[in-house]
């Protein structure tokens, strides 16, 4: 496997239903060299919590003029080319789930097959107190000056599958075989009251309308309408 996208994400939380992505980072490896880069800041149009800020660096004003996900989502999918790259990760599911529920929401495909190096040193790295990438970065002395920021933590990830390769590939070829990511979006719950009522009142008072009824809104369709409009016009008193 010399052909792949090395992938990370920052987001502003946990859940790809209510939490937004902030940076996308991607390297494309060809025979087993890094030939391409992607590296894109992307606005949430919601405030980025002060705890993720601490971790990652990326505050509101680095992505106040960044574009939103529906503009660089297809920048990132034409970087991945075909079908037929499989993805790598550092928990690569978590990633993958971002990406594939962003892209159903703007009438996109996002299906791949992936490596995950977190499983792989969970594997074969049993003795070790951590599989993180910050602690794997230590073990193999790898430097990741910008720990947390997308693209950094890409190229660490690259590194960690070639130490891993170099010493455990000969003996267990199957954990660096790509395989299908299963990963589905939950059935969406419908807007709540509370939500309904909250929109209601900033279509009235800003004079906005959308193309589709609020009662026809998700939860997680609402909760994005919601965090568009605080972030046009300002949080209501």
């Amino acid at each position: 496997m010399e052909n792949y996208i090395v992938l990370d994400l920052e987001t502003t939380g946990m859940n790809p239903f209510y939490s937004k992505i902030t940076e996308i980072g991607a390297i494309k490896v060809i025979n087993g060299e890094i030939k391409e880069e992607f590296s894109m800041l992307v606005n949430p149009l919601t405030e980025i919590p002060e705890q993720i800020v601490s971790l990652t660096g990326i505050n509101d004003k680095m992505v106040k003029d960044a574009p939103t996900i529906e503009e660089v989502l297809p920048e990132f999918l034409n970087f991945t080319g075909g079908q037929n790259m499989p993805i790598v990760g550092h928990n690569i599911i978590f990633d993958y789930s971002f990406i594939k529920y962003n892209a159903l929401m703007i009438g996109k495909s996002f299906e791949r097959k992936g490596i995950d190096t977190l499983h792989i040193a969970r594997k074969t790295l049993r003795g070790l107190e951590s599989r993180s990438l910050s602690y794997l970065c230590k073990h193999y002395n790898i430097e990741n000056n910008s720990a947390h920021r997308a693209l950094s933590d890409t190229k660490a990830t690259y590194e960690i599958l070639n130490y891993l390769k170099k010493a455990y590939y000969l003996t267990n070829k199957e954990l660096f075989m790509p395989k299908p990511l299963h990963w589905k979006p939950k059935k969406e719950n419908p807007i709540t009251d509370k939500q309904r009522n909250y929109l209601e009142a900033l279509l009235n008072r800003y004079q906005l309308s959308i193309n589709k009824s609020i009662e026809d809104l998700t939860k997680s369709e609402a909760s994005k309408k919601i965090d568009e409009i605080n972030f046009q016009y300002g949080r209501r008193a």
